[in-house]
């Protein structure tokens, strides 16, 4: 998927989620961020430790045959703040990372997630 698709798929998702997310990105398993929403501002860190959340957790499901990763949630607390940050593997070894706000519609992103391939 060229850049410029990878960009419209993460203004998309945060665009269609009614605020339920904060932002999207998209990075490869070493963590290089090849696209992200909002244009202003990316979490680096989210972005590395998503990155090695799904590498690693997609190297031990492959290396003792416990399936496929499909999504992974982790929940996020800081200063009373509750946030998700989402981790979905896609296509060509990219990683689809999300940070929700602090009242999502779970549902919703889960409906946005089937879409993303």
């Amino acid at each position: 998927m060229p850049e410029e698709s990878l960009m419209e798929l993460c203004r998309r998702l945060v665009a269609s989620s009614r605020e339920s997310l904060e932002s999207a990105m998209v990075v490869t398993e070493d963590g290089v961020i090849l696209a992200h929403n909002p244009v202003d501002r990316v979490n680096e860190d989210a972005a590395a430790v998503g990155a090695a959340v799904v590498a690693g957790l997609k190297y031990i499901s492959e290396h003792y045959g416990l399936g496929k990763v499909s999504r992974f949630d982790v929940d996020l607390v800081s200063g009373g703040a509750r946030r998700k940050l989402v981790m979905k593997p896609m296509e060509g070894g990219k990683i689809l990372i999300l940070i929700t706000s602090q009242r999502p519609n779970l549902g919703l992103i889960d409906l946005l997630l089937e879409q993303v391939r």
